[in-house]
C-alpha cells in the first residue's frame, strides 16, 4: 500500500510477485508432505479413516495452494481501493459451485464432486484476478505468469516427484516413527528444491544474509548478557 501511495507501481508489482511465490512456497512446505502421506497420517490418527477422507484431504490441500495466489493480488487491489469489481467477479464465479455441484450429484457423481467443482472454479478464477490487477495497477501478466505461475508449478512438480521417490524408497507404514521420518525427509527435500530452483539468485543471497544477520544479532546479545552477568559477579 505504501508503494502505491507513493506512486512506485513497479516496486509494488515486484513485491506482489515476490510475495506470491514466497507465500506459495511456505504453504507448499507444509501441504506437500501431507498430500503425499495422507493415507498414513489419517490411519495413524483415526486408525480406520472414513471412506473418501483421503481424497477430501488431498483436494483441500490442493485448494489451499491455489487460494494462496489470491492473497497478494487482493492486497494490491485493496491498496488501489478498487475492490468492488474484484468481489463481484470472484464471488459471482464462486456462486456456480452450488448449482453445478447439485446438478452433478443428481447425475450420480461421487461425494467429492462439490469439492472438485470448487477447486476447478478456484483455478479458473486466477485468470480474472490477474486481468483485474492488470487493469487497476498495471500488473505485468507476462512477468507474473513467468516468475510466479511458471516457477511455482515447475518447483512443485520436482518436489512432488522427489517426494514420491522418498515414499517408494522407504515404503512408510502407519507407525508414528515411519510417518515422522517420511514427512521430515519430504520437508527437507522440498526446502532444498525450493531454495535452489524456486528462488532467484538475489533471493537466495537475501535469505542467507538475513539468516547471518539474525545469528550475529543473537550472538551479540549473548555476549552483552554474558558481560553484564560477569560484571555483576
Amino acid at each position: 500500500m505504501k508503494s502505491y501511495a507513493t506512486g512506485n507501481i513497479d516496486k509494488m508489482n515486484e513485491l506482489i510477485i515476490r510475495s506470491s511465490r514466497f507465500a506459495y512456497y511456505l504453504i507448499l512446505l507444509i501441504s506437500l508432505p501431507i498430500f503425499l502421506n495422507t493415507e498414513q497420517i489419517l490411519t495413524l490418527w483415526l486408525k480406520n479413516p472414513p471412506e473418501y477422507s483421503v481424497l477430501f484431504v488431498k483436494i483441500i490441500t490442493v485448494n489451499v495452494l491455489l487460494e494462496v495466489f489470491s492473497m497478494p493480488l487482493v492486497a494490491g487491489l485493496q491498496a488501489t481501493g478498487n475492490i468492488k469489481a474484484y468481489q463481484l467477479t470472484i464471488s459471482g464465479l464462486y456462486l456456480f459451485v452450488i448449482p453445478v455441484s447439485y446438478l452433478l450429484l443428481k447425475l450420480g457423481c461421487p461425494p467429492a464432486t462439490p469439492m472438485i467443482v470448487n477447486q476447478t472454479l478456484v483455478f479458473l478464477s486466477i485468470a480474472p484476478r490477474l486481468l483485474l490487477c492488470h487493469r487497476h495497477y498495471r500488473l505485468s501478466l507476462r512477468k507474473y505468469c513467468l516468475h510466479v505461475i511458471g516457477h511455482v508449478f515447475a518447483t512443485t512438480a520436482i518436489c512432488y516427484l522427489a517426494g514420491i521417490e522418498v515414499i517408494r524408497f522407504f515404503s512408510p507404514s502407519s507407525s508414528f516413527q515411519s510417518v515422522a521420518v517420511t514427512v521430515a525427509l519430504n520437508i527437507l527435500i522440498c526446502l532444498v528444491i525450493i531454495f535452489f530452483i524456486g528462488l532467484t539468485r538475489q533471493e537466495r543471497i537475501y535469505i542467507i544474509e538475513t539468516i547471518k544477520n539474525a545469528i550475529n544479532r543473537r550472538m551479540n546479545y549473548g555476549k552483552i548478557d554474558f558481560k553484564k552477568g560477569h560484571k555483576e559477579n
